[in-house]
């Protein structure tokens, strides 16, 4: 899922010599010195490596240790992001060299007391985005704690597959565990605390994160989730417009692996089909190259040691690790999805015929069934009605689904996002209203790049109202940081999401006065249960 594949910026990260000296701009971890740089409160590490290039024999190989250097490494300019796009474009990103990591810490840092890390999870599906475009400066100097950005292998190279290949299909949650490794290991030179980790992401992110709650592999590496806008359960229909073939993130391990035999046939591979003299030759081929088929690959596999089960499943059956997860999605998700559509069109808005024709692919026999739920004359205009639809087939009611059975064992906490004037990291066109569409609560809590933008690129800020909010989301992030709950005096009551009750409250988060407050309605106004019952 591409939702994010629009968002680009930069970042800042952290250090310190020890937990019981002042943070400089100097600081050792297990391969060396690093050098970075302190601004606007904060001390910056960037491009840090968490394992070596998987490059070469390590393409498709898990993560390994990274090697030692010499002297002062320079840490003052983010890596480059992780291969990404068709490989036909000059400016599309072939990088392997991508297992980075960015830390933010703030100044001054108190000597005797560690502060929580918040390990961050970038969106863009599995396909594509970068961790470096997220700012976290708010954050860490708002909330006193540590943010760390992370960047992993991403498309082919993080979730290929191949027979007799370890761990074939979920390189990019390996790169992730290798990541927060890391942090266990080194994150107290920092000042922060490796025993209160939180692990955060947003759309694929979200959907990383929440899988890494089912990893057996994942074990003891994170102690608080944060899922916003994704989950293990988030799933939707066959044919969904710019979604390919797949309808979740996951696919079994022989079905990734047949994939990838199939890919070296397509690729004219002279050697024999499944062979590792094959597996050789695609090691062989230049990332351009493997990039023009990376949508066949955006998909992590299930059934081997990382993922036993289909982390959705797991999830459901109670096969999780119990720990505080603070879980949301927007209230209008589905609205970039239409927009992705529109801007495919030429800026052509979706006709009565056109959002028939989606819906019957999507629904089949079962269509009338699913307009009954949402008639056409609630909604302003063909596109708005299918933007409904989606939002709470695919985004809503999965995110209810995982709420539900995460709050069966720990402590939950979910959100609704609701500013419907959010500018969110997606321009919309004139007349197409953006609501709180994916990704639109990020700007609250990250400054990015360039970002958020209209349709003629001018940049857009945040208007007193919606930075306010963004003070009060920062403050409840943070908190649950620090404590596994998001209250703290000084901001309105969040209730816990009780997985056995009738009626489950949802936190409202929207601009002006009592735009922050819990509401029982938002299940029934995303029509869950029905939604529950179609997917059966």
């Amino acid at each position: 899922m591409a939702l994010c594949a629009a968002v680009v910026a930069f970042f800042i990260s952290a250090c310190r010599t020890h937990t019981n000296h002042p943070v400089s701009e100097m600081v050792r971890v297990e391969s060396g010195m690093l050098h970075g740089v302190v601004s606007n409160g904060v001390v910056s590490f960037l491009g840090v490596p968490y394992a070596a290039p998987p490059m070469g024999p390590l393409r498709w190989a898990p993560p390994q240790r990274t090697e030692s250097w010499r002297g002062v490494r320079d840490a003052t300019k983010p890596a480059l992001a992780a291969a990404q796009g068709d490989g036909k474009s000059p400016k599309d990103n072939t990088n392997e060299d991508c297992l980075c990591l960015n830390i933010t810490a703030p100044l001054p840092v108190a000597k005797a007391q560690p502060k929580p890390v918040m390990v961050w999870l970038h969106g863009g599906g599995f396909s594509g985005g970068k961790g470096s475009s997220y700012d976290p400066r708010r954050m860490v100097t708002e909330g006193d704690v540590i943010v760390v950005t992370v960047e992993f292998r991403l498309n082919i190279f993080g979730c290929f597959g191949y027979p007799g290949l370890k761990d074939s299909g979920t390189f990019i949650l390996l790169d992730q565990q290798a990541a927060l490794a890391w942090v266990q290991r080194n994150i107290a030179a920092f000042g922060g605390d490796p025993k209160n980790v939180t692990l955060f992401g947003e759309s694929g992110g979200a959907i990383a994160a929440c899988a890494q709650l089912t990893s057996p592999s994942a074990k003891g590496l994170f102690h608080k989730a944060i899922l916003q806008s994704g989950a293990a359960t988030t799933s939707w229909p066959r044919n969904t417009p710019n979604l390919g073939n797949q309808t979740s993130f996951w696919r079994p391990l022989k079905e990734v692996e047949t994939a990838g035999e199939n890919l070296a046939v397509q690729m004219g591979c002279p050697e024999r089909k499944g062979s590792p003299e094959a597996l050789q030759w695609l090691r062989d081929q230049p990332a351009a190259k493997l990039l023009a088929h990376s949508h066949e690959f955006a998909t992590a596999a299930y059934g081997g040691r990382v993922l036993p089960r289909h982390p959705a499943m797991a999830l459901k059956e109670g096969r999780f690790r119990a720990m505080p997860v603070l879980s949301g999605y927007t209230r209008d998700e589905g609205r970039a999805l239409a927009l992705g559509m529109q801007l495919m069109a030429g800026g052509k808005a979706m006709t009565e015929d056109e959002s028939r024709n989606l819906l019957r692919n999507s629904f089949g026999e079962r269509m009338t069934e699913v307009e009954a739920h949402y008639p056409r004359d609630r909604y302003a205009s063909p596109t708005l009605a299918w933007a409904a639809i989606y939002t709470d087939r695919m985004f809503a009611g999965p995110q209810f689904t995982a709420t539900r059975a995460v709050a069966t064992q720990s402590a939950a906490f979910m959100y609704e996002f609701a500013d419907t004037n959010s500018p969110g990291l997606l321009p919309f066109f004139p007349g197409f209203p953006p609501g709180a569409s994916h990704s639109g609560e990020l700007p609250f809590l990250f400054d990015i790049e360039k970002f958020p933008i209209d349709m003629t690129g001018k940049h857009v800020a945040l208007t007193a109202a919606q930075r306010a909010l963004g003070t009060t989301m920062i403050r409840y992030w943070t908190q649950f940081a620090h404590s596994g709950d998001p209250n703290s005096q000084g901001t309105p009551y969040w209730p816990r999401f009780a997985a056995d009750e009738g009626v489950q409250r949802v936190q409202i988060l929207a601009p002006g006065l009592k735009g922050v407050e819990p509401t029982s309605d938002a299940a029934v106004a995303h029509q869950c249960e029905f939604w529950e019952r179609f997917t059966e």
